[in-house]
Protein backbone atom coordinates (compact mmCIF):
# COMPACT_ATOMS: atom_id res chain seq x y z
CA UNK A 1 0.00 0.00 0.00
CA UNK A 2 1.16 3.35 -0.91
CA UNK A 3 2.46 5.60 2.19
CA UNK A 4 0.02 8.20 0.76
CA UNK A 5 -2.63 6.21 0.83
CA UNK A 6 -1.85 5.64 4.81
CA UNK A 7 -1.33 8.81 5.58
CA UNK A 8 -4.77 10.35 4.43
CA UNK A 9 -6.24 7.80 7.13
CA UNK A 10 -4.81 10.37 9.56
CA UNK A 11 -6.69 13.40 10.12
CA UNK A 12 -4.57 16.04 10.92
CA UNK A 13 -1.48 14.57 10.00
CA UNK A 14 1.83 16.49 9.11
CA UNK A 15 5.08 15.24 7.43
CA UNK A 16 8.15 16.23 6.77
CA UNK A 17 10.94 14.96 4.13
CA UNK A 18 7.72 13.47 2.22
CA UNK A 19 7.72 11.31 -0.44
CA UNK A 20 5.69 8.45 -1.74
CA UNK A 21 6.63 4.66 -1.93
CA UNK A 22 5.11 1.43 -1.40
CA UNK A 23 4.62 0.38 2.62
CA UNK A 24 4.97 -3.83 3.07
CA UNK A 25 4.52 -3.79 6.60
CA UNK A 26 3.38 -2.16 9.99
CA UNK A 27 5.81 -2.21 12.85
CA UNK A 28 5.83 -0.93 16.38
CA UNK A 29 8.54 -2.58 17.79
CA UNK A 30 11.99 -1.48 16.28
CA UNK A 31 13.54 -4.69 16.98
CA UNK A 32 11.78 -6.64 14.82
CA UNK A 33 12.88 -6.72 10.54
CA UNK A 34 10.42 -3.89 8.37
CA UNK A 35 11.64 -4.13 4.92
CA UNK A 36 10.13 -1.00 3.45
CA UNK A 37 8.01 -0.67 6.53
CA UNK A 38 6.59 1.64 8.64
CA UNK A 39 7.16 1.97 11.98
CA UNK A 40 5.41 3.65 14.62
CA UNK A 41 6.92 5.30 17.46
CA UNK A 42 4.34 4.44 20.70
CA UNK A 43 4.56 6.38 23.93
CA UNK A 44 4.21 3.01 26.35
CA UNK A 45 3.77 2.96 29.82
CA UNK A 46 7.29 2.29 30.74
CA UNK A 47 9.16 3.51 27.65
CA UNK A 48 9.07 5.96 24.16
CA UNK A 49 9.68 4.64 20.98
CA UNK A 50 10.59 7.96 19.15
CA UNK A 51 14.43 7.62 20.36
CA UNK A 52 14.49 3.49 18.76
CA UNK A 53 12.74 5.55 15.51
CA UNK A 54 16.75 5.14 14.40
CA UNK A 55 16.72 1.41 15.24
CA UNK A 56 13.93 0.56 13.21
CA UNK A 57 15.08 2.76 10.08
CA UNK A 58 18.04 0.73 10.33
CA UNK A 59 15.93 -2.51 10.21
CA UNK A 60 14.66 -1.59 6.85
CA UNK A 61 11.38 1.10 8.21
CA UNK A 62 11.01 3.02 5.48
CA UNK A 63 8.98 5.80 6.84
CA UNK A 64 8.10 6.71 10.22
CA UNK A 65 4.76 8.03 12.21
CA UNK A 66 5.69 9.97 15.24
CA UNK A 67 4.47 12.72 17.45
CA UNK A 68 7.34 15.25 16.93
CA UNK A 69 9.76 15.56 14.30
CA UNK A 70 13.08 13.46 15.12
CA UNK A 71 16.40 14.20 13.95
CA UNK A 72 16.35 11.39 11.17
CA UNK A 73 18.41 10.88 7.65
CA UNK A 74 16.82 13.86 5.34
CA UNK A 75 15.66 10.59 3.29
CA UNK A 76 13.14 9.86 5.83
CA UNK A 77 9.50 10.60 5.68
CA UNK A 78 7.92 11.83 8.80
CA UNK A 79 4.41 11.39 9.48
CA UNK A 80 3.72 13.32 12.60
CA UNK A 81 0.45 13.00 14.74
CA UNK A 82 -1.28 14.37 18.16
CA UNK A 83 -1.84 10.55 19.21
CA UNK A 84 0.62 7.44 17.40
CA UNK A 85 -1.48 5.07 19.44
CA UNK A 86 -4.36 6.32 17.72
CA UNK A 87 -2.07 6.30 14.46
CA UNK A 88 -1.14 3.13 14.90
CA UNK A 89 -5.02 1.60 15.60
CA UNK A 90 -6.23 3.06 12.50
CA UNK A 91 -3.06 2.46 9.83
CA UNK A 92 -3.56 -1.40 11.18
CA UNK A 93 -7.18 -1.13 10.05
CA UNK A 94 -6.32 0.58 6.84
CA UNK A 95 -3.43 -1.73 6.36
CA UNK A 96 -5.43 -4.84 6.41
CA UNK A 97 -8.33 -4.15 4.69
CA UNK A 98 -10.50 -2.86 7.72
CA UNK A 99 -11.46 -6.72 8.04
CA UNK A 100 -13.45 -5.71 10.94
CA UNK A 101 -16.11 -4.76 8.19
CA UNK A 102 -16.31 -8.07 6.84
CA UNK A 103 -17.15 -9.15 10.12
CA UNK A 104 -19.68 -9.95 12.61
CA UNK A 105 -17.66 -8.74 15.66
CA UNK A 106 -18.29 -8.85 19.43
CA UNK A 107 -16.82 -7.75 21.94
CA UNK A 108 -16.33 -8.75 25.58
CA UNK A 109 -15.64 -6.92 28.67
CA UNK A 110 -15.70 -7.09 32.39
CA UNK A 111 -13.69 -7.44 35.29
CA UNK A 112 -14.18 -11.87 35.29
CA UNK A 113 -15.78 -13.82 33.33
CA UNK A 114 -15.12 -12.52 29.60
CA UNK A 115 -13.02 -15.40 28.93
CA UNK A 116 -15.75 -18.19 29.63
CA UNK A 117 -18.25 -16.05 27.79
CA UNK A 118 -16.60 -15.66 24.74
CA UNK A 119 -15.73 -19.61 24.49
CA UNK A 120 -19.44 -19.96 24.81
CA UNK A 121 -20.48 -17.66 23.01
CA UNK A 122 -18.11 -19.17 20.22
CA UNK A 123 -19.54 -22.64 20.50
CA UNK A 124 -23.34 -21.19 20.27
CA UNK A 125 -22.24 -19.75 16.97
CA UNK A 126 -20.67 -22.59 15.79
CA UNK A 127 -23.77 -24.81 16.80
CA UNK A 128 -25.56 -22.05 14.51
CA UNK A 129 -23.10 -23.39 11.64
CA UNK A 130 -20.62 -19.85 11.54
CA UNK A 131 -17.35 -20.80 11.58
CA UNK A 132 -15.98 -18.32 14.23
CA UNK A 133 -12.63 -16.47 15.27
CA UNK A 134 -11.80 -15.88 18.37
CA UNK A 135 -9.03 -13.67 20.02
CA UNK A 136 -8.76 -13.52 24.04
CA UNK A 137 -7.06 -14.67 27.39
CA UNK A 138 -6.48 -17.97 26.69
CA UNK A 139 -5.49 -18.02 22.87
CA UNK A 140 -5.95 -16.52 19.35
CA UNK A 141 -8.38 -18.41 16.84
CA UNK A 142 -7.94 -17.12 13.16
CA UNK A 143 -8.77 -19.17 10.30
CA UNK A 144 -6.78 -22.24 10.99
CA UNK A 145 -4.18 -20.86 13.15
CA UNK A 146 -4.54 -21.52 17.14
CA UNK A 147 -1.94 -19.28 18.17
CA UNK A 148 -1.16 -18.67 22.00
CA UNK A 149 -2.19 -15.51 23.45
CA UNK A 150 0.41 -13.09 24.97
CA UNK A 151 -2.55 -10.38 25.88
CA UNK A 152 -6.14 -10.74 26.61
CA UNK A 153 -6.32 -8.12 23.69
CA UNK A 154 -3.12 -7.62 21.49
CA UNK A 155 -1.54 -4.89 19.72
CA UNK A 156 -3.50 -3.15 16.67
CA UNK A 157 -1.18 -4.75 14.39
CA UNK A 158 -1.76 -8.06 15.91
CA UNK A 159 -5.60 -7.26 16.06
CA UNK A 160 -6.30 -6.83 12.65
CA UNK A 161 -3.63 -9.65 10.61
CA UNK A 162 -5.75 -11.70 12.52
CA UNK A 163 -9.15 -10.23 11.46
CA UNK A 164 -7.74 -10.23 8.38
CA UNK A 165 -6.61 -13.97 8.57
CA UNK A 166 -10.30 -15.26 9.58
CA UNK A 167 -11.70 -13.06 6.29
CA UNK A 168 -8.96 -14.83 4.09
CA UNK A 169 -10.13 -18.31 5.77
CA UNK A 170 -13.84 -17.42 5.16
CA UNK A 171 -15.07 -16.72 8.47
CA UNK A 172 -17.91 -14.27 8.95
CA UNK A 173 -18.05 -13.83 12.47
CA UNK A 174 -15.39 -13.06 15.31
CA UNK A 175 -15.32 -12.89 19.40
CA UNK A 176 -13.56 -10.69 21.10
CA UNK A 177 -12.38 -10.11 24.81
CA UNK A 178 -11.57 -6.40 25.40
CA UNK A 179 -9.69 -5.37 28.21
CA UNK A 180 -9.82 -2.33 30.23
CA UNK A 181 -6.03 -1.77 29.55
CA UNK A 182 -6.41 -2.14 25.56
CA UNK A 183 -9.22 0.46 25.42
CA UNK A 184 -7.38 2.82 27.54
CA UNK A 185 -4.49 2.56 25.39
CA UNK A 186 -6.71 2.61 21.92
CA UNK A 187 -5.49 -0.79 20.55
CA UNK A 188 -9.30 -1.23 19.29
CA UNK A 189 -9.95 2.43 17.95
CA UNK A 190 -11.46 1.67 14.30
CA UNK A 191 -12.93 -1.45 14.81
CA UNK A 192 -16.28 -2.34 13.67
CA UNK A 193 -18.17 -4.06 16.64
CA UNK A 194 -21.88 -5.18 15.74
CA UNK A 195 -21.75 -5.54 19.19
CA UNK A 196 -20.47 -5.97 22.90
CA UNK A 197 -21.19 -8.15 25.75
CA UNK A 198 -21.02 -6.57 29.54
CA UNK A 199 -19.80 -8.92 32.28
CA UNK A 200 -19.48 -7.12 35.20
CA UNK A 201 -17.16 -4.71 37.55
CA UNK A 202 -15.49 -5.49 40.97
CA UNK A 203 -13.97 -2.20 42.42
CA UNK A 204 -10.78 -4.33 43.43
CA UNK A 205 -9.54 -5.16 40.15
CA UNK A 206 -6.67 -3.24 38.21
CA UNK A 207 -6.31 -0.10 40.63
CA UNK A 208 -2.40 -0.68 40.15
CA UNK A 209 -3.32 1.00 36.73
CA UNK A 210 -6.26 2.83 36.58
CA UNK A 211 -6.24 4.04 40.11
CA UNK A 212 -9.82 4.73 41.30
CA UNK A 213 -12.80 2.76 40.30
CA UNK A 214 -14.48 5.47 38.34
CA UNK A 215 -11.25 5.76 36.15
CA UNK A 216 -11.99 1.86 35.40
CA UNK A 217 -15.33 1.99 34.99
CA UNK A 218 -15.00 5.09 32.55
CA UNK A 219 -12.37 2.99 30.72
CA UNK A 220 -14.84 -0.20 30.37
CA UNK A 221 -17.32 2.67 29.14
CA UNK A 222 -14.61 3.05 26.31
CA UNK A 223 -16.38 0.05 24.30
CA UNK A 224 -20.08 1.01 24.49
CA UNK A 225 -19.78 4.80 23.59
CA UNK A 226 -18.04 3.44 20.70
CA UNK A 227 -20.89 1.45 19.60
CA UNK A 228 -23.31 2.49 15.93
CA UNK A 229 -27.00 2.51 16.84
CA UNK A 230 -27.12 -0.18 14.58
CA UNK A 231 -25.58 -2.52 16.93
CA UNK A 232 -26.58 -4.34 20.42
CA UNK A 233 -25.26 -3.71 24.04
CA UNK A 234 -25.58 -6.86 26.10
CA UNK A 235 -25.58 -5.49 30.05
CA UNK A 236 -25.48 -7.72 33.24
CA UNK A 237 -28.56 -6.00 34.90
CA UNK A 238 -27.03 -7.92 38.36
CA UNK A 239 -24.18 -5.43 38.48
CA UNK A 240 -24.28 -1.94 40.08
CA UNK A 241 -22.41 -0.18 37.16
CA UNK A 242 -25.22 -1.86 34.66
CA UNK A 243 -27.36 1.29 34.48
CA UNK A 244 -24.25 3.67 34.28
CA UNK A 245 -23.24 1.58 30.85
CA UNK A 246 -26.58 1.85 29.65
CA UNK A 247 -26.69 5.61 29.49
CA UNK A 248 -23.63 5.96 27.79
CA UNK A 249 -23.78 3.74 24.96
CA UNK A 250 -26.50 4.48 22.01
CA UNK A 251 -26.46 0.67 20.86
CA UNK A 252 -29.76 -1.03 21.38
CA UNK A 253 -29.17 -2.28 25.02
CA UNK A 254 -30.47 -5.87 25.96
CA UNK A 255 -30.30 -7.07 29.38
CA UNK A 256 -29.96 -10.53 31.07
CA UNK A 257 -29.93 -11.66 34.50
CA UNK A 258 -30.32 -14.76 36.48
CA UNK A 259 -33.02 -15.10 38.61
CA UNK A 260 -33.76 -11.21 38.15
CA UNK A 261 -36.10 -9.67 36.02
CA UNK A 262 -34.30 -8.98 32.38
CA UNK A 263 -34.67 -9.47 28.99
CA UNK A 264 -32.65 -12.69 28.99
CA UNK A 265 -33.34 -14.71 32.44
CA UNK A 266 -32.09 -17.57 33.80
CA UNK A 267 -33.59 -19.87 36.38
CA UNK A 268 -31.26 -22.59 38.06
CA UNK A 269 -33.26 -25.65 38.56
CA UNK A 270 -30.60 -27.94 39.74
CA UNK A 271 -26.79 -27.93 40.03
CA UNK A 272 -23.82 -30.58 41.53
CA UNK A 273 -20.22 -30.62 40.76
CA UNK A 274 -21.47 -32.96 37.39
CA UNK A 275 -23.48 -29.96 35.70
CA UNK A 276 -26.39 -27.11 35.68
CA UNK A 277 -29.94 -27.54 34.68
CA UNK A 278 -31.62 -23.91 33.92
CA UNK A 279 -34.40 -22.28 32.14
CA UNK A 280 -33.48 -20.22 29.75
CA UNK A 281 -36.38 -17.11 29.29
CA UNK A 282 -35.66 -14.96 26.08
CA UNK A 283 -37.68 -12.78 23.88
CA UNK A 284 -37.46 -16.01 21.54
CA UNK A 285 -39.32 -18.00 23.76
CA UNK A 286 -38.25 -20.31 26.40
CA UNK A 287 -35.86 -23.49 26.58
CA UNK A 288 -34.30 -25.86 29.45
CA UNK A 289 -30.13 -25.86 29.21
CA UNK A 290 -28.59 -29.30 30.25
CA UNK A 291 -24.89 -27.87 30.87
CA UNK A 292 -21.78 -29.50 32.24
CA UNK A 293 -20.38 -26.68 33.43
CA UNK A 294 -21.38 -25.82 37.18
CA UNK A 295 -22.22 -22.37 39.62
CA UNK A 296 -24.24 -19.56 39.15
CA UNK A 297 -21.32 -17.35 37.73
CA UNK A 298 -21.09 -19.61 34.77
CA UNK A 299 -24.98 -19.61 34.51
CA UNK A 300 -24.44 -15.82 34.46
CA UNK A 301 -21.38 -16.37 31.68
CA UNK A 302 -23.69 -18.75 29.66
CA UNK A 303 -26.62 -16.05 29.95
CA UNK A 304 -24.41 -13.49 28.78
CA UNK A 305 -23.52 -15.67 25.64
CA UNK A 306 -26.75 -16.41 24.94
CA UNK A 307 -28.13 -12.65 24.83
CA UNK A 308 -25.14 -11.70 22.20
CA UNK A 309 -26.31 -14.87 20.03
CA UNK A 310 -29.75 -13.41 20.51
CA UNK A 311 -28.30 -10.03 19.67
CA UNK A 312 -26.26 -11.23 16.63
CA UNK A 313 -29.75 -12.94 15.43
CA UNK A 314 -29.01 -16.33 16.53
CA UNK A 315 -32.20 -18.73 17.36
CA UNK A 316 -32.77 -20.59 20.30
CA UNK A 317 -32.03 -23.88 19.35
CA UNK A 318 -28.92 -22.96 18.43
CA UNK A 319 -28.37 -21.56 21.53
CA UNK A 320 -29.52 -24.49 23.47
CA UNK A 321 -27.46 -26.50 21.62
CA UNK A 322 -24.05 -24.56 22.23
CA UNK A 323 -24.57 -24.41 25.42
CA UNK A 324 -25.13 -27.65 25.84
CA UNK A 325 -22.17 -28.88 23.75
CA UNK A 326 -19.82 -26.54 25.13
CA UNK A 327 -17.06 -28.31 26.44
CA UNK A 328 -15.21 -25.72 29.07
CA UNK A 329 -12.24 -23.06 28.44
CA UNK A 330 -8.62 -23.99 29.28
CA UNK A 331 -7.56 -22.95 32.70
CA UNK A 332 -11.57 -22.50 33.86
CA UNK A 333 -12.64 -24.85 36.12
CA UNK A 334 -10.39 -27.31 33.92
CA UNK A 335 -10.71 -31.45 35.57
CA UNK A 336 -7.49 -32.76 36.07
CA UNK A 337 -8.23 -36.79 36.39
CA UNK A 338 -5.88 -39.80 36.87
CA UNK A 339 -8.29 -41.61 38.22
CA UNK A 340 -8.10 -40.56 41.61
CA UNK A 341 -11.45 -40.36 44.31
CA UNK A 342 -11.84 -36.81 44.44
CA UNK A 343 -11.84 -33.99 42.11
CA UNK A 344 -8.95 -31.34 41.03
CA UNK A 345 -9.69 -28.49 39.46
CA UNK A 346 -7.50 -25.51 37.91
CA UNK A 347 -8.47 -22.42 37.51
CA UNK A 348 -7.66 -19.04 36.63
CA UNK A 349 -9.59 -16.98 39.53
CA UNK A 350 -6.69 -14.72 41.15
CA UNK A 351 -8.94 -11.83 42.11
CA UNK A 352 -11.21 -11.79 45.18
CA UNK A 353 -14.35 -11.58 43.36
CA UNK A 354 -13.29 -14.62 41.02
CA UNK A 355 -12.30 -16.12 44.31
CA UNK A 356 -15.07 -15.70 46.17
CA UNK A 357 -17.46 -16.89 42.95
CA UNK A 358 -15.81 -20.51 42.54
CA UNK A 359 -14.87 -21.11 46.59
CA UNK A 360 -18.91 -20.17 47.29
CA UNK A 361 -20.17 -22.60 44.27
CA UNK A 362 -17.59 -25.43 45.62
CA UNK A 363 -19.12 -25.08 49.02
CA UNK A 364 -22.30 -25.75 47.45
CA UNK A 365 -21.96 -28.65 45.21
CA UNK A 366 -18.73 -30.57 46.65
CA UNK A 367 -19.41 -33.83 47.72
CA UNK A 368 -17.04 -33.29 51.03
CA UNK A 369 -14.47 -31.11 51.93
CA UNK A 370 -13.15 -28.04 49.80
CA UNK A 371 -9.51 -27.79 49.67
CA UNK A 372 -7.38 -24.70 47.87
CA UNK A 373 -4.09 -23.64 46.41
CA UNK A 374 -3.47 -19.85 45.39
CA UNK A 375 -1.45 -17.11 45.65
CA UNK A 376 -1.47 -12.91 44.70
CA UNK A 377 0.76 -12.11 41.78
CA UNK A 378 3.30 -9.55 42.86
CA UNK A 379 3.48 -5.69 41.41
CA UNK A 380 -0.15 -5.82 40.89
CA UNK A 381 -3.36 -4.06 43.31
CA UNK A 382 -2.35 -5.11 46.73
CA UNK A 383 -5.62 -4.03 48.32
CA UNK A 384 -7.28 -7.75 47.16
CA UNK A 385 -4.56 -9.55 48.94
CA UNK A 386 -6.03 -9.89 52.62
CA UNK A 387 -9.39 -10.26 50.61
CA UNK A 388 -8.83 -13.48 49.19
CA UNK A 389 -7.27 -14.19 52.58
CA UNK A 390 -10.77 -14.19 54.10
CA UNK A 391 -12.38 -15.70 51.46
CA UNK A 392 -10.01 -18.84 51.79
CA UNK A 393 -10.65 -18.62 55.62
CA UNK A 394 -14.54 -18.71 55.45
CA UNK A 395 -14.94 -21.17 52.35
CA UNK A 396 -12.13 -23.57 52.57
CA UNK A 397 -11.84 -26.52 54.81
CA UNK A 398 -8.49 -26.46 54.20
CA UNK A 399 -5.76 -24.20 51.95
CA UNK A 400 -2.41 -23.54 51.71
CA UNK A 401 -0.41 -20.38 50.35
CA UNK A 402 1.96 -19.74 47.95
CA UNK A 403 3.85 -18.17 45.09
CA UNK A 404 2.16 -17.17 41.80
CA UNK A 405 3.68 -14.82 39.79
CA UNK A 406 5.86 -12.90 42.31
CA UNK A 407 7.84 -10.73 40.13
CA UNK A 408 10.03 -8.20 41.65
CA UNK A 409 8.21 -8.74 44.94
CA UNK A 410 9.63 -10.91 47.57
CA UNK A 411 7.25 -14.31 47.77
CA UNK A 412 7.05 -14.05 51.66
CA UNK A 413 5.61 -10.63 51.71
CA UNK A 414 3.16 -11.34 49.56
CA UNK A 415 1.98 -14.01 51.42
CA UNK A 416 2.34 -12.22 54.77
CA UNK A 417 -0.29 -9.61 53.23
CA UNK A 418 -2.79 -13.02 52.45
CA UNK A 419 -2.22 -13.87 56.17
CA UNK A 420 -3.33 -10.63 57.37
CA UNK A 421 -7.32 -10.91 56.11
CA UNK A 422 -7.24 -14.87 57.84
CA UNK A 423 -8.68 -13.65 60.57
CA UNK A 424 -6.30 -15.91 62.95
CA UNK A 425 -8.03 -18.97 61.26
CA UNK A 426 -5.56 -22.58 61.78
CA UNK A 427 -6.67 -24.15 59.06
CA UNK A 428 -4.03 -23.63 56.52
CA UNK A 429 -0.27 -23.74 55.82
CA UNK A 430 2.36 -21.52 54.00
CA UNK A 431 4.07 -23.42 51.15
CA UNK A 432 6.07 -20.79 48.67
CA UNK A 433 7.14 -23.28 46.25
CA UNK A 434 4.11 -23.32 44.35
CA UNK A 435 4.71 -27.17 43.15
CA UNK A 436 5.40 -28.59 46.75
CA UNK A 437 2.43 -26.44 47.56
CA UNK A 438 -0.02 -28.52 45.09
CA UNK A 439 1.24 -31.73 46.55
CA UNK A 440 1.02 -30.60 49.63
CA UNK A 441 -2.73 -30.02 48.98
CA UNK A 442 -3.53 -33.20 46.72
CA UNK A 443 -1.91 -35.52 49.85
CA UNK A 444 -4.15 -33.81 51.94
CA UNK A 445 -7.61 -34.70 49.96
CA UNK A 446 -9.65 -37.27 51.08
CA UNK A 447 -12.33 -39.30 48.72
CA UNK A 448 -15.11 -36.82 47.84
CA UNK A 449 -12.81 -33.98 48.20
CA UNK A 450 -12.35 -30.76 45.82
CA UNK A 451 -8.66 -29.60 45.27
CA UNK A 452 -8.97 -26.21 43.79
CA UNK A 453 -6.02 -25.06 42.46
CA UNK A 454 -5.96 -21.56 41.76
CA UNK A 455 -4.77 -18.16 39.91
CA UNK A 456 -2.82 -19.44 36.92
CA UNK A 457 -5.17 -21.36 34.85
CA UNK A 458 -4.56 -21.72 31.29
CA UNK A 459 -1.09 -19.83 31.87
CA UNK A 460 2.59 -21.60 31.20
CA UNK A 461 4.93 -20.07 33.00
CA UNK A 462 5.91 -18.57 36.58
CA UNK A 463 7.51 -15.09 36.56
CA UNK A 464 10.02 -14.31 39.57
CA UNK A 465 12.02 -11.34 39.43
CA UNK A 466 12.14 -10.54 35.65
CA UNK A 467 12.41 -13.98 34.78
CA UNK A 468 9.63 -16.48 33.51
CA UNK A 469 9.99 -19.82 33.61
CA UNK A 470 7.89 -22.53 32.47
CA UNK A 471 5.29 -23.72 34.62
CA UNK A 472 1.98 -25.25 34.28
CA UNK A 473 -0.67 -25.93 37.06
CA UNK A 474 -2.27 -28.21 35.29
CA UNK A 475 0.82 -30.57 34.82
CA UNK A 476 2.11 -30.31 38.62
CA UNK A 477 -1.69 -31.34 39.55
CA UNK A 478 -0.91 -34.46 37.41
CA UNK A 479 2.54 -35.53 38.33
CA UNK A 480 1.09 -34.71 42.18
CA UNK A 481 -0.99 -37.55 41.54
CA UNK A 482 0.65 -39.67 39.69
CA UNK A 483 3.04 -39.17 42.75
CA UNK A 484 0.47 -40.18 44.96
CA UNK A 485 -0.57 -43.07 43.07
CA UNK A 486 2.83 -44.47 43.01
CA UNK A 487 3.22 -43.48 46.80
CA UNK A 488 -0.20 -45.80 47.65
CA UNK A 489 0.86 -48.81 45.67
CA UNK A 490 4.03 -48.88 47.51
CA UNK A 491 2.35 -49.05 50.66
CA UNK A 492 -0.49 -51.34 49.57
CA UNK A 493 2.61 -53.67 48.30
CA UNK A 494 4.53 -52.42 51.86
Amino acid sequence: MKLSQLKRTLPGARSHNFHDREIRSIACDSRNRCDSGLFIAIRGENQDGHPFAVDARANGAAAVVVEHKLDLPADTPQIVVQDTRVAAALLSDKFFGQPSRSLTLVGITGTNGKTSTSWMLRSILEAAGHSTGLLGTVQYLAGRRCIPARNTTPSPIEINNMLAEMVQAGQKHAVMEVSSHALVQKRTVGLAFDGAVFTNLTDKEHLDYHKTFAAYRDAKCLLFEALPETSFAAINIEDPSAGFICQRTSASVITYGVCREADVRAIITASTMAGTHFELYTPAGMTEIEASFFGRYNVSNATAAATAALGMGIGIDAIKQGLEEYEGTPGRLEVIDCGQDFSVLVDYAHSADALANVMATLREVAPARVIAVFGCGGDRDRSKRPEMGRIAAKYADYFVLTADNSRTERTQDIIAQIEAGTGGCDHYDVEPDRTAAIRLAVGQAQPGDVVLIAGKGHETYQVTGNTSVPYDDRRQAQEALQQLGMEKVKATVA
